[in-house]
C-alpha cells in the first residue's frame, strides 16, 4: 500500500468514527482531505508537505506525520476489525463518484454493491450514472498542455460573444496537471452566459444544471479522455474575490480569511464583508490584496504561502 492509500485509509476511518460520534462537520474536513490527497499526483512525504493539499490544516497534517511514522492514529487504537477497514474501503470508492455522499454511499453500502459495476441504474441519480461510466478518464490527471487548448478553443468561440472567462485552480496557479478544470464566468446582463459556454464544441454531457444559479458541473474533451469541467458564473464586482477564492490553494484562502478576521472582517469568494454587513470593493486581485495589507502573490506563488 502507498503511503497515500495508507493516509486516506486512515483518514477514512476517522470519517467514519466522527460520523458515529455525530460530529458530521469533523466528518466532512476528512471526506475533503481524502478527496484532496486522491488528486494530489506525487507521494506524499510529510505532513508539511501536504499542507498544499486542498482540505488538509495543521491537525490532519500532524497526524499525516503520524501515518507516516506509525502507519495509524493513536485515537483508532492498535487495530480494527476487517469488515470495518473493507467497508471503509467501499465506501471511500463509492465517493469518488460526481454527487455522492457519505449517505448515498452508505445506502448502496447496505444494499450489498461492493463495487462500483455493481450499482444499478435504477439506484443511481443522472449526475451519478455519468460519473460511473466515465470514472475511469476522470481519475486520470489533465496535462497542462491540455487544458491550454480547452482555453484555446474556448476563448475562440466566446470572446467574439464578449464572454469574459478564466481557468482558475491549480491550472492558473502554474501546475504541470489538474483534477479537473474550473471556470470562472463573468455574469453579463440579457445573457445566459453559462447557457451559451456550454454551447461550445468542447462540452459533451452535463452532470448539474439548475438554470438560474451560478453553478454547472459537467464533461467535456479535447482528445479521446472525458475530462470534470465546472463553472462559476460571478457579477463583475466580485470577480476579483471569486478568481481569488476558486485560484486556491485552500491552505492559502484559509489563511487569507484568518488574516482578514484580525481585523473584524470576513472574506469569501462573494467579496470582503465588514462587521455590520458593509462591503469592501475591490477592483482586481492586487487590489484586494492591498486593501488586506497584505504583498501581492502571483497565484504561482500561493502553493507555498
Amino acid at each position: 500500500m502507498s503511503t497515500n492509500e495508507q493516509i486516506i485509509r486512515v483518514f477514512g476511518q476517522l470519517r467514519d468514527l466522527r460520523l458515529q460520534q455525530g460530529q458530521g462537520h469533523r466528518a466532512n474536513a476528512y471526506i475533503k482531505a481524502i478527496t484532496g490527497i486522491r488528486k494530489y499526483p506525487k507521494q506524499i512525504q510529510s505532513g508539511a508537505e501536504a499542507r498544499a493539499i486542498p482540505g488538509i490544516g495543521e491537525s490532519l497534517a500532524s497526524k499525516i506525520d503520524e501515518i507516516i511514522r506509525t502507519g495509524t492514529v493513536t485515537e483508532l487504537g492498535p487495530s480494527r476489525p476487517q469488515e470495518d477497514v473493507e467497508r471503509e474501503r467501499v465506501l471511500n470508492l463509492f465517493m469518488t463518484i460526481s454527487g455522492v455522499g457519505p449517505a448515498t454511499a452508505a445506502k448502496w453500502y447496505e444494499a450489498g454493491y461492493r463495487t462500483l459495476e455493481e450499482i444499478p441504474a435504477s439506484a443511481a441519480t443522472r449526475e451519478q450514472r455519468i460519473s460511473l461510466q466515465y470514472q475511469n478518464e476522470f481519475n486520470q490527471r489533465i496535462p497542462r498542455a491540455e487544458i491550454q487548448l480547452f482555453e484555446q478553443i474556448l476563448h475562440q468561440y466566446l470572446d467574439p460573444l464578449g464572454i469574459q472567462f478564466e481557468i482558475a485552480g491549480s491550472y492558473r496557479r502554474g501546475r504541470p496537471d489538474s483534477g479537473d478544470i474550473d471556470i470562472v464566468a463573468i455574469d453579463k446582463p440579457g445573457v445566459d452566459v453559462i447557457g451559451t459556454i456550454i454551447q461550445c464544441p468542447v462540452f459533451d454531457r452535463d452532470l448539474y444544471l439548475a438554470h438560474g444559479t451560478k453553478k454547472y458541473r459537467g464533461v467535456g474533451h479535447v482528445g479521446p479522455i472525458h475530462r470534470r469541467i465546472d463553472i462559476e458564473l460571478t457579477q463583475p464586482s466580485e470577480y476579483p474575490f471569486a478568481i481569488t477564492y476558486l485560484t486556491g490553494p485552500d491552505s492559502f484562502n484559509k489563511k487569507m480569511r484568518a488574516h482578514a478576521a484580525q481585523y473584524g472582517l470576513s472574506l469569501d469568494e462573494k467579496g470582503l464583508h465588514g462587521p455590520r454587513g458593509e462591503l469592501y470593493p475591490a477592483t482586481s486581485e492586487r487590489n484586494l490584496f492591498e486593501i488586506l495589507g497584505l504583498q501581492y502573490l502571483t497565484p504561482e506563488e500561493r502553493d507555498k504561502y
